[in-house]
């Protein structure tokens, strides 16, 4: 007989225990009979059942009820999926500046370096005030580019974006601050080579270069007599300070030296021509002549050759000046006279440089001409433009008082028959502006103080106006006159009102080929008595290849004051004249301030120089750079 097993199923317990301990069914039999021992065996096996089974809590089991159920297990936890890794954007490692200084007339530089994590390509995109730029480019690096001169500048800010796949990064904003020119290094010029003496015509003299160095030529007593001073600058260039300076060769100590006269070739070569009056028993009168040659570079020194004089020794000369003409020769031209009483007469000549190494001996290479243009002339003037020579010469007397000549051929001195000026007895003067494609405007004023301008093309001796035309009541001081390539005309000049007590106004008169002459603007005016050496003189102007002007004046205001040099610029940008105001301090409040020279490179860059007469008769000869 096999035993029944004492493990009861743990599944249903309840079930067990009813089954062990419920009362048959009537009808039925026991499965056991009634035996007292089977049944102890039975109910023992039921509680070892639940004790290994488990069951309720404590209290339950141990009150012998019914057990609890056994909860359900916890679900096992979700976990959270981790982030997704940042964008790869780029990253900026060096980034814009807080301000970029530009100033006029240059270019600034931003430059931005980033990378990318992810190693993807790169662009850049540039914004001005937050719209983009598309002339910058994509590079990291970027130009500012120089802005035209203006007045005041707006406001502008630069920002670099920099992408990649995905997505952007801007930089750093950085404020571009437009830094106008200032005159910079106002100092004392030749301190080494005496008193100056440049406040009498002719005793200054300066050229341009095509290179756009500036040369310049004045008068100094010294120790050992006048010497001839000379600087130059390469206006070009970045550098504040004279590039050089040399003394020309020493003339007679015991000369007076005027009309002085510069001219410089394409390569580099100047003629500098001037006027020594040796007074004796017979003062003579002589036209003397050097040549210079450039150092190696532009801000070496050169060398200076006294040519010696040019002029007949047993003539009076007068007023020489040169021109250039070609690419290597020079004209030169003055007047003289047999003896004292006698008329005056126009000399021209025409000389080829030496060859490069040569001395230049007693005198410029070879003399293709030399004639006696016309007689009695009072005033003369030469210029030269591209291969082509004019002489124009006003005579003391006569119908014709003003004439005009040139030279027809570039081989030699071939003169055209003098061509009446078209002006009236009252012309006693004439001015030109710097020729521009071989034009040049012709000024003058007649005996009532109007001014006249006439155009006129040099390289085919040719008149662009029928005839002379009324610019303004502007008599005073010599005008400032400026032509372009298009035929406008500036004319700067003083105008002076007789019905009002002389007072004075510094005009400017605009003319262009389509409109002719528009209404005149004035810049600056006095009330004081012109006639007293009182009010405004000498203007003197310049201007770039972008049309902005610089205009230098002279202005004394009363008979116990300085005179004043001021100075005005001109955008042709904002259209519009920046405040007048001094270019420099006199020496003392009663310095006079006298013979201004301008120079304007095309760049804007610009030089001016001055004498400073503070009256203990130690005059000074200042110069200022506009850079």
């Amino acid at each position: 007989m096999t035993s029944p097993s004492l493990a009861p199923r743990c599944t249903n317990r309840l079930s067990t225990t009813r089954e062990t301990t419920a009362p048959a069914a009537a009808g039925t039999t026991p499965a056991h009979p009634a035996n007292p021992r089977l049944t102890l065996l039975a109910t023992l096996a039921a509680a070892l059942a639940l004790a290994a089974c488990g069951g309720g809590d404590d209290a339950t089991n141990a009150g012998g009820g019914t057990p609890a159920p056994a909860p359900a297990p916890a679900p096992a936890p979700v976990p959270t999926p981790p982030p997704p890794p940042a964008a790869a954007v780029p990253v900026i490692t060096a980034d814009l500046p807080t301000t970029l200084n530009v100033r006029e007339g240059e270019t600034g530089t931003l430059t931005v370096v980033a990378s990318s994590p992810d190693a993807s390509a790169l662009g850049v995109r540039w914004l001005r005030n937050d719209a983009e730029i598309a002339s910058a480019g994509t590079a990291a690096t970027a130009t500012v580019p120089t802005y035209p001169f203006a007045v005041s500048y707006p406001a502008e800010t630069w920002q670099a974006e920099v992408r990649n796949a995905a997505g952007a990064t801007r930089s750093a904003v950085t404020q571009v601050q437009r830094v106008p020119r200032q005159w910079l290094d106002v100092g004392t010029a030749h301190a080494a080579q005496g008193v100056a003496q440049v406040r009498g015509e002719g005793q200054r003299a300066r050229h341009a270069d095509n290179d756009g160095r500036v040369h310049e030529a004045s008068v100094h007593e010294g120790e050992n007599g006048t010497v001839l001073a000379f600087r130059g600058e390469p206006l070009a260039a970045a550098g504040e300070a004279w590039a050089y300076s040399s003394t020309l060769p020493a003339s007679d100590p015991s000369a007076e030296v005027t009309h002085l006269s510069l001219a410089a070739t394409f390569t580099g070569e100047i003629v500098a021509t001037w006027l020594e009056t040796v007074q004796g028993t017979v003062d003579r009168h002589l036209v003397r002549a050097a040549l210079y040659r450039p150092g190696a570079t532009a801000t070496a020194a050169g060398s200076w050759a006294l040519i010696g004089t040019v002029s007949d020794p047993l003539l009076e000369a007068s007023e020489p000046t040169v021109v250039q003409v070609g690419a290597d020769s020079f004209g030169i031209a003055w007047l003289q006279r047999s003896g004292a009483g006698q008329p005056r007469s126009a000399v021209q000549r025409r000389y080829t440089l030496p060859a490069a190494g040569s001395e230049p001996g007693s005198g410029l290479g070879s003399v293709f001409e030399m004639e006696g243009m016309a007689a009695d002339i009072s005033r003369l003037r030469l210029l030269g433009v591209g291969g082509q020579l004019a002489l124009m010469f006003v005579e003391a007397s006569g119908s014709t008082p003003a004439r005009w000549q040139y030279a027809t051929s570039p081989s030699g001195i071939a003169w055209t028959a003098p061509a009446d000026l078209g002006a009236d007895d009252g012309f006693a003067d004439i001015h030109w502006a710097p020729p521009v494609n071989g034009q040049t405007v012709l000024a003058t004023a007649d005996g009532n103080g109007r001014l006249f301008t006439r155009r006129v093309d040099v390289t085919t001796a040719t008149w662009l106006d029928g005839g002379w035309s009324y610019t303004a009541n502007a008599y005073g001081s010599a005008p400032a006159l400026l032509i372009d390539a298009s035929g406008r005309i500036d004319v700067f000049g003083v105008s002076v009102n007789t019905a009002a007590g002389h007072t004075s106004v510094l005009g400017h008169w605009v003319y262009t080929p389509s409109a002719g002459w528009g209404a005149g603007t004035v810049l600056a005016s006095s009330a004081t008595d012109f006639r007293e050496g009182l009010g405004l003189r000498a203007p003197q102007a310049g201007r770039d290849n972008a049309g902005n002007l610089v205009l230098t004046w002279l202005e004394r205001g009363a008979s116990t004051a300085g005179q004043r040099l001021r100075v005005q610029r001109y955008s042709s940008f904002s259209a519009a004249w920046t405040a007048p105001s001094d270019l420099a301090a006199p020496a003392a409040a009663t310095t006079q301030q006298s013979a201004p020279m301008l120079t304007v490179h095309e760049s804007g860059r610009a030089s001016a120089s001055w004498a400073d007469a503070p009256g203990d008769g130690n005059d000074q000869l200042r110069h200022a750079r506009l850079r």
